[in-house]
């Protein structure tokens, strides 16, 4: 278990990196945590236009309901699972304020985001003027 402890740690050193995720789930009143690497390919190359290409990519899932980790990817058809529950609550107990660090403000960005990406701008620009003259000071 030191070496997918290890690789866990290397992923976190990484999480800047666009090509990883991190997020949690609440599933049957229980949480699931995810890291998922998204495999990326060669923009030089040469694809095929017009046509789907599968990408693959590892994710790894926290699973507190059934006390493992789950690990998909690579050749594997069916999930690797491993069940080590002092593992699973340590990744959980460090992912936890990964996840939950500045939840506030991004959920704030989806709602902004969302407003401004409508045709009809008027709740958006209603938004901003409320910013700008301080009307609303939790905005």
């Amino acid at each position: 278990m030191q070496k997918i402890d290890r690789f866990l740690e290397f992923f976190l050193e990484h999480i800047d990196d666009p090509r990883i995720s991190v997020f949690k789930k609440i599933k049957y009143g229980h949480r699931y945590y995810h890291i998922t690497f998204f495999i990326d390919e060669d923009p030089n190359r040469n694809s095929q236009s017009g046509h789907f290409q599968y990408r693959d990519n590892l994710e790894i899932i926290f699973d507190n309901r059934n006390s493992c980790i789950e690990v998909h990817g690579g050749e594997y058809n069916n999930p690797l699972i491993i069940e080590d529950k002092e593992l699973l609550k340590k990744w959980c107990d460090i992912l936890e304020p990964i996840v939950s660090n500045n939840l506030e403000n991004k959920v704030v960005d989806i709602f902004e985001k969302t407003l401004n990406e409508c045709y009809n701008k008027n709740l958006h620009r209603e938004l901003q003027m409320k910013k700008i003259f301080k009307e609303d000071e939790s905005l």
